[in-house]
């Protein structure tokens, strides 16, 4: 089975990994391995197969300064 990575500042539980599975059913294809990331500020990002889903504050603020830069 395939492994899909969930990164989150803190060690998810299993109900809150079932819960995750049942907002993105593609993610029952997958065993699903959780790894404690602080760096992403808060939030989670997925990565399996060729995908990332990035819902992290980390990113988000990029995405702003990007916007902010391009307005200067």
């Amino acid at each position: 089975m395939d492994e899909a990575i969930v990164y989150s500042t803190y060690k998810l539980s299993n109900d809150e990994l079932e819960s995750l599975i049942k907002k993105i059913p593609q993610l029952k294809k997958y065993q699903i391995k959780n790894i404690v990331d602080k760096s992403i500020i808060a939030g989670i990002v997925i990565k399996f197969s060729d995908k990332i889903i990035d819902l992290s504050l980390k990113n988000r603020l990029k995405i702003i300064f990007q916007k902010l830069y391009e307005q200067i």
